[in-house]
């Protein structure tokens, strides 16, 4: 089954944060090899959307949010929704920036 994905506004300024980031700290071609490294994370989302673990939050905006690491980047985590027809991914974060009011 083909889904969309769908990349908030959050998300999308997470990764663009995170490159900067490696690519100041690591230098250009771990910025590329995460950049990477994110496309291939959210084509395996978009094939096994189940493959995250579930977040059982009390909140109605947190509910229903799964979460998967970036490969080779596992201190960096996807938070997502699934549904039939799409992938919604809602916050790309480093393990040690991850608070509730991060997700929300």
């Amino acid at each position: 089954m083909n889904r969309d994905l769908m990349i908030r506004p959050a998300a999308d300024n997470d990764i663009n944060t995170q490159f900067g980031y490696l690519t100041e700290g690591a230098g250009p071609e771990m910025g590329l090899k995460f950049l990477d490294a994110i496309q291939n994370t959210f084509e395996t989302l978009v094939r096994r959307p189940l493959i995250g673990s579930q977040i059982d939050y009390a909140s109605t905006q947190l509910r229903n949010l799964r979460r998967w690491h970036v490969k080779g980047f596992d201190n960096i985590l996807v938070f997502y929704r699934h549904t039939e027809k799409a992938i919604e991914i809602v916050r790309v974060l480093s393990r040690s920036s991850i608070g509730r009011d991060s997700l929300q």
